[in-house]
C-alpha cells in the first residue's frame, strides 16, 4: 500500500497539473454505526503501510460469507473528505472464476475533492496491479476507457494551478454530461 499511496499522490499531481498534492494517509480500523464514527482507527505508518498489500489473501469473514473483505479509509491532509477503500478476495468463493483476484473498490465523499481522490487511488491501483479502471457508476468518459494510462492522458488538466480543491473541481467540470455533479467543491470545515 505504500507504493499505491505514493502512486496516488503522483497520479493526482498529473491529473490536476499540480506540483504539491496534500499528504495522503491510510487509516485502518475506523468504524461507523449508522453514519456516526465510533472508532477513529489508526493511521498506517511506514512499516505497516509497506507490509499491507492489495492481493494478499484475505480470510473469509466469520459471517458465513465465502468472500474475504478488508476496509480502509484514505484521508487527504487539510480536508474532511475520506475515500473508503474496500478489498474483496473472491478466490475462496465457490462461484469464483479460476483466475479471480482481490478487487479494490473505492467509495468517495460526494464532493469534487472526494471523487478525484478516489479516481487517483483507482488509477494508481490499476497501474501498479496491471489492471483496468472501471468507471461504471460515474461514467466520466463516453465511451469508457479501461486502460488507466490512457484515461490519465485523456482527462488530465493542461493548465497548472496550485489550489488542490479548485483543480479537483476543474477536473470534474470537464465532463459536461455529469451536469455539475458533484455540486460541492469540498466539505467545508466547521
Amino acid at each position: 500500500m505504500a507504493a499505491v499511496i505514493q502512486s496516488t499522490s503522483q497520479t493526482l499531481g498529473t491529473l490536476l497539473a499540480i506540483s504539491r498534492v496534500p499528504e495522503l494517509t491510510l487509516v485502518d480500523g475506523r468504524e461507523y454505526v449508522r453514519g456516526v464514527q465510533t472508532d477513529p482507527g489508526h493511521v498506517l505508518q511506514d512499516d505497516a503501510l509497506s507490509a499491507t498489500t492489495i492481493g494478499e489473501p484475505i480470510p473469509p469473514n466469520s459471517d458465513d460469507r465465502d468472500v474475504g473483505t478488508r476496509f480502509f479509509e484514505m484521508d487527504v491532509a487539510g480536508f474532511s473528505e475520506r475515500t473508503r477503500v474496500m478489498l474483496f478476495d473472491q478466490r475462496m468463493a465457490e462461484w469464483a472464476e479460476k483466475d479471480s483476484l482481490v478487487r479494490a473498490v473505492v467509495s468517495p465523499a460526494r464532493t469534487c475533492v472526494g471523487v478525484v481522490l478516489a479516481i487517483g487511488f483507482g488509477l494508481a491501483t490499476a497501474i501498479i496491479g496491471k489492471g483496468e479502471i472501471v468507471d461504471d457508476e460515474i461514467g466520466m468518459l463516453r465511451p469508457a476507457i479501461e486502460d488507466p494510462v490512457t484515461f490519465i492522458k485523456r482527462t488530465r488538466l493542461a493548465e497548472p494551478r496550485e489550489d488542490f480543491a479548485h483543480q479537483c473541481e476543474r477536473f470534474m467540470r470537464q465532463f459536461p454530461h455529469l451536469n455539475n455533479w458533484p455540486p460541492a467543491r469540498r466539505i467545508l470545515p466547521c
